[in-house]
């Protein structure tokens, strides 16, 4: 996620950011503030499947706690994390219950097929 706070009214500062290192994590900083400022500006929540599909490209593929999962196991690990969502909740415990269902829909992300690997394909001859 976006390590500074990122003013997105100033185009001329950010572009200057950005000349200054083009290739650096500045502009997926930029990208993913936007992106944060325009789903809460919709006033959808950021585990809206259409902002979490976006921010995943940006997942390291070699650690282990963002990698890419088997679709699977992905789904059998996040029911687990959705019962125990449920459980929270019945013993009224909204705030764990929360942070187990955002456990759930990261785990769901990683098995999602925008997450897998690119396999290039093979021709045939």
């Amino acid at each position: 996620m976006a390590s500074q706070h990122i003013d997105l009214s100033n185009p001329a500062k950010i572009g200057a950011e950005l000349l200054k290192d083009p290739k650096g994590d500045f502009p997926l900083d930029v990208w993913e503030t936007y992106c944060l400022q325009a789903v809460a500006h919709l006033g959808l929540g950021p585990l809206y499947p259409e902002f979490v599909s976006v921010l995943s490209w940006r997942r390291d593929p070699s650690d282990p706690k963002t990698s890419a999962l088997d679709p699977q196991e992905a789904v059998d690990e996040a029911r687990t994390w959705a019962i125990k969502t449920a459980l929270l909740l019945k013993m009224n415990q909204p705030a764990k219950a929360l942070e187990s269902a955002e456990q759930a829909v990261n785990i769901l992300v990683r098995g999602a097929s925008f997450s897998q690997p690119c396999v290039p394909s093979r021709t045939r001859k």
